[in-house]
């Protein structure tokens, strides 16, 4: 994340910044390294995805939103992909979407999830994008 700064009305804001070869490339660390078979079946990818606001969460209609959805639907953008055509979100608990990686019967895991070493070896991930502490707080 880039903070950017509006000079006009001298606001600070927090925006994503990123190019369209940027874009690409997560794509393919989404998609391309550990072998997606949706397309390749002439199926729909399935993009398997778990409920943690904010990045992942259904709004008032019932459809997905969030910063991870968001992403991916910037991925997907670019590459051409329209939802409902070429991708359909999955809903599943969190050991669900690394089995089904592993087993291939999910494309790709869009969700809050943390990197840890037995994940790596049946999934590839971005590049972290939220860093998250632990913070406590006692009285003197």
């Amino acid at each position: 994340m880039q903070v950017c700064t509006d000079a006009a009305n001298s606001v600070a804001r927090h925006c994503f910044f990123s190019t369209k070869a940027g874009f690409l490339a997560a794509a393919i660390l989404f998609c391309g390294l550990n072998g997606v078979s949706g397309q390749e079946s002439g199926r729909p990818l399935r993009i398997a995805t778990k409920d943690a606001t904010p990045f992942a969460m259904r709004d008032a209609n019932g459809l997905w939103t969030g910063i991870s959805i968001e992403l991916w639907r910037e991925v997907a953008a670019v590459l051409k992909m329209e939802e409902g055509t070429d991708y359909e979100f999955i809903e599943m608990k969190l050991p669900d979407i690394v089995r089904g990686r592993e087993d291939k019967t999910v494309d790709v895991g869009v969700a809050a999830m943390t990197m840890t070493h037995n994940r790596e070896k049946v999934m590839d991930f971005t590049h972290g994008y939220y860093n998250s502490g632990l913070g406590i707080a006692v009285s003197n």
